[in-house]
């Protein structure tokens, strides 16, 4: 993401920030809030204000830092798949996707479904 497209994404969403502060929905929610969750940071409902205190370059380092190693990631896939094609499968696109990772040896795990328990690793 460059500064520009940051800038635009402030500004669209301050805008539509404002526009939900106008409705007395919004008012309401945020008092429920308040009452059950004591004003924690982590329940606290987005307001327009607020977006002037993101920094770009603080967004850019922290999504540096934690795609600089991917070997910790955790891919969850979901449907009707054999375990063996998908961790073939999983194999071709960590080679070809080149994710970074710090750990050369980074295993690939391919747990089946809760009824079969057994884990296939490459």
């Amino acid at each position: 993401m460059d500064q520009e497209a940051f800038t635009s994404f402030i500004t669209r969403n301050k805008a539509a920030l404002a526009d939900q502060e106008a409705d007395p929905m919004t008012a309401f929610s945020d008092s429920i809030n308040v009452a059950l969750y004591n004003r924690h940071p982590r329940a606290l409902s987005m307001k327009a204000d607020m977006l002037d205190k993101i920094d770009y370059n603080k967004v850019m380092e922290l999504y540096k830092n934690r795609f600089a190693d991917a070997s910790d990631f955790t891919f969850i896939l979901a449907g009707n798949v054999d375990a063996k094609q998908l961790l073939r499968l999983s194999n071709s696109i960590w080679v070809h996707c080149q994710l970074p990772s710090e750990t050369k040896n980074s295993a690939i795990q391919v747990w089946l479904s809760a009824k079969d328990t057994s884990k296939i690793t490459s």
